[in-house]
C-alpha cells in the first residue's frame, strides 16, 4: 500500500472516530504528498479539508482550501 493510500485510510478512520483535528492533519499531510506527484492529485481533498475547517469555524482557512481546489480544477480544464 502506498503512502498516499495509507494517509487516505488514516484520515477516513479519524473522521469516522469523530476526530476532525487528526483527520485534518492527515489530509493536509496527504495533500503535501500529492505535491510530490501532482499528476495523481485528488482535487476533491481540498474541498474535504475546506469542509472540515468550516465545521470548526475556521472560515478563512476553509476559503483558502476552496480556492486551491478551484485553481486545480481550472488548471485541469474544468471551468
Amino acid at each position: 500500500m502506498s503512502n498516499i493510500q495509507k494517509l487516505k485510510k488514516k484520515a477516513a478512520e479519524f473522521e469516522l472516530k469523530k476526530q476532525p483535528d487528526k483527520a485534518l492533519a492527515a489530509y493536509i499531510e496527504l495533500l503535501a504528498e500529492y505535491e510530490l506527484s501532482p499528476e495523481e492529485m485528488d482535487v476533491a481533498l481540498f474541498n474535504r479539508v475546506g469542509d472540515l475547517l468550516l465545521r470548526q469555524g475556521n472560515v478563512a482557512d476553509a476559503v483558502d482550501y476552496y480556492e486551491k481546489a478551484v485553481d486545480h480544477y481550472s488548471d485541469g480544464g474544468f471551468h
